[in-house]
């Protein structure tokens, strides 16, 4: 009995190290796929070209390095807490569904596309809450901005840019107030397939039990 109790607190010690390295990850994937079917100004663009890339040739350093920072899973609203944005924004409670990646979308000649209206998958987005928002830098403007989607279709996002360089899904992760509305004092979880915080609790509560119950048996045996 000794030997199978601390064989079961071993192994649950075990799962509850394994889960403290999930929740450590956090959620952020890689962007899914583009679609190649762009608009401009609600005009199909033939023989366009949409894709993710990670060189950011045209980003500035300092703009790097925050994009480095963030692709750590680094707090958003610490991170950009001194940046520039084109409107003020409220990034606390907010995270990153997707890697920070630069977008560029060209035409058939490699000319690149303004006000284009492109979709992209995002892997991991598992609800169609309104909290979903993208964040983008515009190499251009040299601003930060925050873009409301135009659509959210299962795991597809589409969004319309002014002009296009790096982005980013993020999500609000907190939940204020007790209504349904998922933009402003409303349920603003977005399920994300990261059950990983469940997961923790549930093998610490398991692990708490197995100490317990040694105890009690060391106890009993002593006496």
């Amino acid at each position: 009995m000794k030997k199978l109790l601390k064989g079961l607190l071993v192994s649950m010690v075990v799962a509850c190290l394994g889960t403290t390295a999930v929740l450590a990850d956090g959620s952020i994937t890689v962007t899914g796929t583009p679609s190649q079917e762009v608009t401009v100004n609600g005009q199909k663009v033939e023989g366009a070209k949409v894709a993710f890339s990670d060189e950011m040739t045209d980003v500035p350093e300092e703009t790097k390095a925050l994009v480095e920072e963030l692709n750590k899973g680094q707090d958003l609203a610490t991170v950009l807490a001194d940046a520039k944005f084109e409107t003020e924004v409220d990034l606390a409670g907010y995270a990153m569904l997707t890697k920070m990646q630069d977008l560029t979308a060209v035409d058939k000649d490699g000319n690149p596309l303004k006000n284009v209206t492109v979709s992209w998958e995002v892997p991991n987005l598992t609800s169609n809450a309104g909290s979903v928002l993208v964040l983008h830098f515009s190499t251009e403007r040299q601003v930060w901005e925050v873009i409301t989607p135009d659509k959210v279709d299962g795991t597809t996002v589409t969004a319309t840019f002014a002009d296009l360089s790096p982005v980013t899904v993020i999500y609000k992760t907190t939940t204020t107030g007790t209504g349904d509305d998922t933009t402003t004092g409303g349920s603003t979880n977005v399920p994300t397939g990261d059950n990983s915080a469940v997961g923790f609790y549930v093998a610490l509560a398991a692990a708490a039990v197995c100490v317990g119950g040694f105890v009690v048996y060391r106890t009993k045996r002593e006496f």
